[in-house]
């Protein structure tokens, strides 16, 4: 599986990777479980990581259904927004460079 450009950078942790697929489907909310499922993390990391991310404020509860709370990232956080900031220059530069090889390699 390819890593993400937030990932490249960042590393690849339990808790890069809950916020990297955060990030990656803002605008949707989830269980912690698909979360969990979606990021390749046990569902015990999930719990400590879940619990620092909410005292930071990175996500919010959006709504429950039946026993299943749902959780968005908080994309009014300033940290989280530079996070997204982040994400986009970092994907418009590995962009850019996929571009110029591909220019290079035409040349030639």
């Amino acid at each position: 599986m390819t890593k993400s450009s937030l990932l490249e950078v960042i590393g690849d942790s339990p808790r890069a990777r809950v916020l990297d697929f955060l990030l990656t489907y803002a605008g949707f909310d989830y269980s912690k479980t698909q979360v969990a499922r979606e990021a390749g993390v046990s569902r015990v990391t999930i719990d400590a990581i879940w619990r620092n991310l909410e005292k930071q404020g990175y996500i919010k509860q959006t709504r429950s259904i039946a026993n299943a709370q749902l959780y968005a990232l908080n994309t009014q956080n300033p940290q989280v927004k530079a996070l997204v900031q982040l994400e986009m220059a970092l994907a418009k530069a590995k962009s850019e460079k996929a571009m110029e090889r591909q220019t290079a390699k035409a040349r030639t």
